[in-house]
């Protein structure tokens, strides 16, 4: 039996339940194994402990948003913000993360 290759981490960062879910969905149908958080107060916490392969985080989250992008670039992911989150920036995501 093959072993199976250990799922990789991205994070989604969106306030909005649907931008979210279609993110996480997409990531996942790309072989990510995706959380979601709905503000960048809990995802900054969850960062304390890990470190995702990718992130993607919505472009309407503000300024309070400062500091998660600025620990995500401290570590050297490469991160870009979406509106939306469409499966090319997915795509896009995934190149950016291996290179």
């Amino acid at each position: 039996m093959l072993a199976r290759r250990p799922r990789q981490i991205a994070m989604v960062v969106a306030n909005s339940d649907v931008e979210r879910a279609s993110a996480c969905n997409k990531l996942i149908a790309s072989g990510y194994d995706p959380l979601g958080f709905s503000d960048c107060a809990n995802a900054s916490a969850w960062l304390e402990e890990e470190t995702p392969v990718l992130a993607v985080v919505s472009d309407d989250l503000g300024a309070d948003c400062a500091e998660l992008t600025s620990t995500l670039e401290e570590r050297g992911l490469k991160m870009r913000p979406f509106s939306g989150c469409g499966l090319r920036d997915v795509h896009h995501l995934r190149n950016l993360a291996r290179s």
